[in-house]
């Protein structure tokens, strides 16, 4: 049993690595290392889906890829959007330094997990950004139940609730006053020239 992490497509990849010398120097050792990382896919929870009374995370919406990195004593994460409407996708974004530590030690957190050892899990990244959250979300392959490890959140979580089972973290979610308001934080796409 294992945490899997799935394979990004072959124009993701090529995506990331054409657009990297845009962001960083081309002799900076971090573009190697982001071009060739392993992808995590990102999703996106809404408000309007938190309120619904579901009980797993389906029907959540992917929002592309996460590659983060280390190399010469420097981390980064770089971000390729999703391709929609029949646009290519597009490297967003690369952020580097401090604010990617969380984000890799919560992976390595998820890839040492003793649940791992008796199931298997896709590790994927779910974002909130109603209320301002992050966490690996480790999606059970055998039937058995979600894992969230929550690493960016505006309050700090106690220890022993460090990961959380997906029923208990939607519980902390509906509970959360953001989400009792009737804001709407779905993304919205505008088509190019419009």
């Amino acid at each position: 049993m294992a945490i899997i992490m799935p394979l990004p497509d072959r124009l993701t990849r090529l995506t990331l690595a054409a657009g990297l010398p845009n962001f960083l120097r081309p002799d900076d050792p971090l573009v190697p290392a982001l071009a060739n990382a392993p992808g995590q896919r990102v999703f996106i929870l809404s408000l309007p889906q938190i309120r619904e009374e579901r009980r797993e995370l389906d029907g959540t919406t992917s929002a592309g890829w996460r590659f983060l990195a280390t190399a010469g004593g420097q981390t980064a994460a770089a971000e390729v959007s999703q391709a929609a409407d029949g646009e290519p996708p597009k490297l967003r974004s690369v952020s580097r330094g401090s604010q990617v530590a969380p984000a890799i030690q919560a992976t390595y957190e998820a890839e040492g997990l003793d649940q791992a050892s008796t199931q298997d899990f896709e590790l994927r990244v779910l974002r909130v950004p109603g209320l301002l959250i992050e966490c690996i979300w480790l999606k059970s392959q055998g039937g058995g139940e979600d894992l969230v490890i929550p690493y960016l959140t505006p309050a700090r979580r106690p220890e022993a609730e460090r990961i959380l089972s997906i029923q208990r973290f939607l519980g902390v979610l509906r509970n959360s006053p953001a989400a009792k308001k009737d804001a709407d934080d779905r993304p919205r796409y505008r088509r190019a020239g419009h």
